[in-house]
């Protein structure tokens, strides 16, 4: 309720009370009909009371369909998760047949680093006491001979650790599953919620579910450039990227323009990063891309300075952690995400001490580019010197390859060899592109970043303009969708660099392709990004389709087509199942589909034979004689044609009708021409056949007999025992 309305409820002033009177009222009725002060008084009091009770109806409406549209997209999202883990578990029974081959043959199944990893799961089970074979992982004398390692110093293997410990302490799980099974349903399990995740992404970047759901198909869809779960159980992705896209899930909700529970939001943020990072050896690699599209993010002045140094002091501090119960593992103090994450850092709390700039685009920019500059500097002295005191040499062989790979440098020796004639580690082929495009998850992706890109740039160029927000001429042209989604300019940076890693790293594309399907998802869905990019390059949004795809994922639809149903139907239970059937290519292609019928043509026109053979059986559309088209329908072995008039008596784009097209091709009148000229061509010597044997007259009969009838379409056979005149 407005203050004015407060007032007059309470007893305002005439000028509140003739301006709350104006919104229901035109104002020269109200000068006529009110001729007093206190019966305007009293009006207002009461249209307000039931502008409030309407206004109170309304809002109770919108909280009930909120719920239970929460409720509904919860309940799809949990049977998703459900069946995606199903999914996965069935197409690795249906791979390995797991279930019914020896104990030594599932194992040998979990090959090269999967079968080690795997192993120490195997060996905890089969220890005497958990703490005995802790013990024995601290003091491995078996996977290096000669020497004695601490196992979880090395590898990344808390995961095996927990879920051995799990089995060990559950008796119920013991009686109903072997350790095998249990370790490979957990892992499955895991990836029914990383699926979850993924809708919850898609979901909160769109504000609806629906957009949930398509992110989730999309990445089941493409599952072969998604993930690889089902044949390689137990690599360290398959149990770190379902915590990574947690992570992300979270980053989203927290860069959001929200001070609410901020620390509640950070906490899961670290739990996330924490089993992210503790459960793949790579996370180091991944966390640094994602820690440069977060201070990108600041820099661009989209993301708040506060959150972005926040997330990096959380990410860094997950990764010293992590370390430290790796026995000190020297890999994560001396990686690049550390010391990126302290510079970035202390950059940023040096920024906030300073005064803000003055407005000025040559200016910002400027500014930008100096403060990117100093941090990239910085960070790679401080890198450079914790190498040299740690001594650290554990991925040294990861950059020789990547230099190697790159030709900077020449290194061919056994560690980048091993690198470079990987497959897995080579470019991503342009096979995996075209699968992603016939997929149509990669052309969406694609406009989405495009999309969000412009409106990235336009609204950082404003703000470096003008820095005063309160200016309302930026608020009247700043787009708002960054605004109030800050977290949409991480996304777009984030996405970006896992595709260049991806690219470059084709192992790494299941890092990136998630990301793609929930943005693919979001780019659909999202009727604000595209009605704020059209207004800015000067269209309507009604003028093009992309903006009507949000509301079109918001309608609800039931297939209905009661005749071709009934169509279907007939075939498939009064036809021979050997019959061949003539028609529309269209419609063939459903007869083929729907009843497994023997087809004389279909929708496929790149070739010759079936072109020429295709415009001969059309000759039932053209004006051809019953006993002209008998004999090309015998030639070709069909049994049955079936006819649809919307194709015979069509009044719609005249000239271009296919009866049209027909004549022109055989050379005969037509109705109607592209120049309205009914008088081109020869005069056929026949009626249009599709016309006539509609009659199905006693000297028809004998040619083609009319079996079934619809309002759309005609089936007739086609006899072949015809007795001469």
């Amino acid at each position: 309720m407005t203050k004015n309305a407060r007032e007059n409820l309470i007893g305002g002033s005439g000028d509140s009370q003739k301006s709350e009177c104006h919104l229901f009222c035109d104002s020269d009725t109200v000068s006529n009909e009110m001729s007093s002060e206190e019966e305007s008084e009293s009006s207002s009091s009461v249209d307000s009371g039931i502008a409030e009770g309407d206004d109170i109806k309304e809002k109770m409406l919108s909280w009930y369909q909120s719920i239970v549209n929460t409720i509904l997209g919860v309940t799809v999202m949990s049977l998703v998760s459900f069946f995606y883990a199903w999914y996965v578990y069935t197409l690795h029974e249906n791979r390995m047949w797991f279930t019914n081959i020896m104990e030594v043959e599932r194992e040998i199944s979990f090959r090269t680093e999967a079968g080690l990893y795997y192993s120490y799961y195997k060996q905890m089970v089969r220890a005497p006491s958990f703490s005995q074979g802790w013990y024995e992982l601290t003091h491995d004398n078996i996977t290096e001979n000669w020497r004695t390692i601490n196992v979880i110093q090395r590898f990344n293997i808390f995961q095996e650790i927990f879920l051995a410990a799990a089995y060990r302490n559950l008796p119920y799980i013991q009686d109903h599953l072997s350790p095998i099974f249990f370790y490979i349903h957990s892992v499955f399990a895991l990836h029914g919620a990383y699926v979850m995740v993924l809708f919850m992404l898609g979901w909160l970047l769109s504000n609806s579910w629906l957009a949930g759901l398509l992110a989730t198909t999309f990445y089941v869809c493409n599952r072969s450039h998604t993930t690889r779960v089902d044949f390689t159980v137990p690599l360290r992705e398959s149990f770190s990227l379902p915590f990574l896209y947690l992570q992300i899930l979270l980053l989203t909700v927290y860069l959001r323009p929200s001070r609410r529970y901020e620390v509640l939001k950070l906490l899961a943020i670290f739990i996330a990063t924490f089993l992210f990072t503790v459960t793949w050896q790579f996370a180091q690699f991944i966390l640094l891309l994602q820690m440069c599209s977060l201070y990108g993010s600041s820099i661009l002045e989209i993301v708040s300075s506060r959150k972005v140094k926040n997330s990096l002091q959380c990410i860094t501090a997950v990764m010293l952690l992590v370390s430290l119960l790796q026995f000190g593992n020297d890999m994560l103090p001396s990686s690049l995400a550390v010391s990126f994450g302290i510079v970035a850092v202390l950059e940023l709390v040096i920024k906030r001490s300073l005064p803000m700039s003055k407005p000025g685009l040559p200016r910002s920019i400027s500014l930008a580019c100096l403060r990117f500059t100093v941090t990239i500097v910085f960070f790679g002295v401080l890198n450079l010197t914790a190498k040299y005191f740690k001594e650290a040499k554990e991925d040294q062989h990861i950059f020789k390859f990547l230099s190697s790979k790159f030709g900077l440098s020449n290194h061919r020796d056994f560690d980048s060899l091993l690198y470079l004639c990987n497959a897995a580690f080579d470019f991503m082929p342009w096979s995996v592109l075209e699968d992603l495009t016939q997929g149509l998850v990669l052309p969406l992706y694609l406009v989405t970043m495009v999309g969000l890109f412009g409106v990235i740039l336009i609204t950082v160029f404003q703000r470096w303009i003008q820095r005063d927000e309160d200016d309302p001429v930026i608020h009247q042209h700043t787009l708002h969708i960054l605004l109030s989604h800050p977290e949409l300019c991480f996304h777009a940076l984030q996405s970006t660099l896992f595709g260049v890693m991806a690219v470059t790293v084709m192992r790494m594309k299941y890092v990136w392709t998630p990301q793609i399907c929930a943005l693919a998802a979001f780019g659909i869905s999202c009727h604000a990004l595209w009605k704020t990019v059209l207004t800015k390059i000067g269209l309507s949004s009604d003028s093009v389709s992309v903006p009507s795809l949000s509301a079109e994922l918001e309608i609800l639809r039931e297939f209905y087509d009661p005749d071709t149903v009934e169509l279907m139907n007939w075939i498939d239970q009064h036809t021979p199942k050997d019959a061949a059937f003539s028609g529309s290519m269209q419609l063939l292609a459903g007869v083929k589909l729907c009843t497994g019928r023997k087809l004389t043509n279909h929708p496929h026109f790149e070739d010759k034979e079936l072109r020429e053979r295709t415009f001969q059986l059309y000759q039932f559309y053209a004006k051809r004689s019953v006993q002209e088209v008998h004999a090309i329908h015998l030639s070709s072995g069909s049994d049955f044609i079936i006819l649809e008039d919307s194709i015979c008596l069509s009044r719609n784009n005249l000239g271009c009708r296919l009866v049209d097209i027909i004549d022109k091709a055989n050379g005969h009148t037509q109705d109607y021409s592209l120049n309205s000229d009914r008088n081109e061509g020869a005069p056929a010597s026949a009626e249009r056949f599709c016309a006539v044997i509609k009659k199905q007259l006693p000297e028809h009969l004998r040619y083609f007999k009319k079996v079934f009838q619809n309002r759309t379409f005609r089936i007739y056979q086609v006899m072949v025992n015809v007795t001469a005149n």
